[in-house]
């Protein structure tokens, strides 16, 4: 494995800087590339060099598409640009000044366990999509259909009045 490192290294260092465009980036995509290329190398006999070339580069390549893909579905799910982010995330109560927000919080505590935890998960403690997945042991799409119904569920509620309830 040493002399396919020494061998392509320059090539994948180059390719790395041209679709990052940031040094930390490309040094973050240059390790996950070799660190997916040792794992799958056991698996195919890697003596074609020619084939061995474009196939790292493909791995690469994979990998930058979906992280690109990845940061565009994490960014449009929840907000439209980076100060309507900034402002939601000032925008969280803070639970030591729960008098503050007390509707909020009696409107989570109304909301059933499953929706309540995911949204809990997502807008206080800032966990995306994937990790609150994993964390739950649910699809990511669950999690998606669980935030969006429990939102619908606070809104419906926060905008009800308390003699409608």
């Amino acid at each position: 494995m040493d002399h396919l490192i020494e061998r392509y290294s320059p090539m994948l260092t180059g390719l790395c800087m041209h679709l990052c465009q940031n040094r930390a980036d490309a040094e973050d995509l240059f390790q996950d590339t070799w660190e997916r290329v040792i794992r799958e190398s056991k698996k195919r006999d890697l003596r074609d060099l020619a084939y061995t070339q474009a196939w790292i580069a493909r791995i690469c390549t994979n990998l930058y598409i979906d992280r690109a893909r990845k940061r565009t579905r994490e960014a449009k799910a929840d907000f439209d640009n980076t100060e309507e982010k900034d402002a939601f995330l000032q925008s969280i109560p803070d639970p030591s000044r729960k008098e503050e927000y007390g509707d909020l919080y009696d409107a989570l505590g109304r909301l059933d366990p499953a929706h309540k935890s995911v949204i809990v998960l997502k807008y206080f403690y800032g966990y995306s999509d994937g990790q609150i997945a994993d964390m739950l042991r649910i699809p990511k799409g669950t999690v998606r259909s669980r935030l969006h119904t429990g939102k619908l569920k606070l809104r419906s509620d926060l905008c009800e009045t308390p003699s409608d309830r």
